[in-house]
């Protein structure tokens, strides 16, 4: 496995983390909603930066020319 695969497999996994995190952080709310916690504007960024890491490591990928780890070259 080269580098590009690599970091497009840590991409995608560190970007499914964190949609995870979001699904499942607490919310809650305090009189009557004038206070409230949980994932926010935060998370929202953190969402975006591993969607555009991910996109960023698909582009590096397929430039490198690498093959996919499950291909296989048959011999002629």
């Amino acid at each position: 496995m080269g580098p590009g695969v690599i970091t497009l497999g840590g991409s995608l996994v560190g970007t499914v983390l964190v949609i995870l995190h979001w699904l499942s952080a607490p919310r809650a709310s305090v009189a009557g909603g004038l206070v409230t916690y949980g994932p926010r504007y935060g998370m929202i960024i953190e969402l975006l930066a591993g969607v555009v890491q991910a996109l960023c490591a698909l582009t590096l990928f397929r430039r490198s020319g690498e093959a996919v780890p499950w291909s296989r070259e048959t011999s002629s």
